[in-house]
């Protein structure tokens, strides 16, 4: 049996129910390995491809995909709940579902595998829009985002901290860039690392502008919400960027149940760093996956990742 008895007795008691099936919580030659990830136009989607594809060839027995899901949220109920083995979350909403607070009704069982790389902010509207700052946004239709991601969670934060109000939207990165294409749409926040494929595309067929937030702005969000941090979105990361837009940063946690087989959870772990190479070759986010700054959790890690850490002296 792939669950260990150490692994059910910390699962039963953070959720106060007896298993009948274990099947969930770890791997076997029958299951699958699922990753839950965001829209597939951001960039949790191709990086759970990746590392489910480097989980297929490199563990015996077990078989890995990447789902298409509502980003963070979602994903933390659903290992939480067992329907899904790893997600990939932004660090507040992970915090918030291991602790039970808003927008959470109960606190879920997740431990940290590792901290990944930080999805950055990013308001972009149409150059042409007349829009050029955040404080012009009052009042505008703006998609933050599907309810169930960290996005409308950040940038409600960000509205906040900028004392405005938007029509907000909830369409996926991919939506709301066909809206800005078709001019039904004023802007759209995106968090993601970048470059943000969406963005990308958006800035091959309009001329964008991604807005960048004022010092008060930064200031004041931060203030009251200190797991965002300023960041930089480098000029020239997208066409027609002339400039550094100056926005705010959450990194991004790749998590599991606790219930999930320490072994298999060291395998894992090792995996990815064994081979993230291939991570890098998919997208540049992964370029800023290192096991030192991976260990800087805002959870528990999984003793099965701290043992990998461990061996490598990554710990501190």
């Amino acid at each position: 049996m792939a669950l260990t008895t150490k692994a059910l007795k910390r699962l039963t008691t953070a959720v106060g129910i007896v298993l009948v099936s274990t099947a969930p919580f770890a791997a076997s030659a029958q299951e699958r390995i699922t990753i839950g990830t965001g829209s597939t136009g951001g960039v949790y989607y191709p990086l759970g491809g990746g590392m489910a594809e480097i989980f297929s060839k490199n563990i015996d027995g077990v078989s890995a995909s990447a789902e298409v899901t509502g980003a963070s949220i979602e994903n933390s109920r659903r290992v939480g709940s067992g329907e899904m083995t790893l997600g990939i979350g932004n660090a507040n909403t992970v915090y918030f579902a291991k602790n039970g607070e808003k927008p959470f009704r109960k606190a879920w069982p997740l431990e940290a595998v590792a901290a990944l790389y930080p999805s950055t902010i990013q308001i972009i509207v149409r150059a042409d829009s007349g829009i050029d700052s955040v404080a012009d946004l009052e009042g505008k239709r703006v998609a933050v985002g599907p309810p169930g991601g960290s996005t409308r969670v950040m940038a409600d934060a960000v509205f906040d901290g900028a004392g405005i109000d938007v029509q907000r939207e909830y369409l996926d990165f991919t939506e709301a860039t066909e809206a800005l294409k078709d001019r039904n749409l004023d802007a759209s926040v995106v968090l993601a690392g970048f470059p943000t494929p969406t963005v990308i595309d958006l800035a091959t067929t309009a001329d964008i502008k991604v807005l960048s937030l004022d010092e008060k702005n930064i200031e004041q969000t931060h203030e009251k919400y200190p797991y965002y941090i300023e960041g930089v979105i480098p000029a020239g990361t997208y066409d027609g960027q002339d400039t550094d837009v100056h926005t705010m940063n959450i990194w991004n946690i790749l998590f599991v149940n606790e219930a999930t087989d320490d072994e298999l959870v060291y395998k894992m772990t090792k995996a990815i760093f064994d081979h993230i190479d291939e991570l890098r070759a998919i997208h540049p986010a992964a370029n800023q996956i290192t096991p030192e700054t991976a260990v800087d959790t805002p959870i528990d890690l999984a003793p099965g990742a701290e043992r990998y850490y461990g061996e490598i002296g990554a710990l501190h």
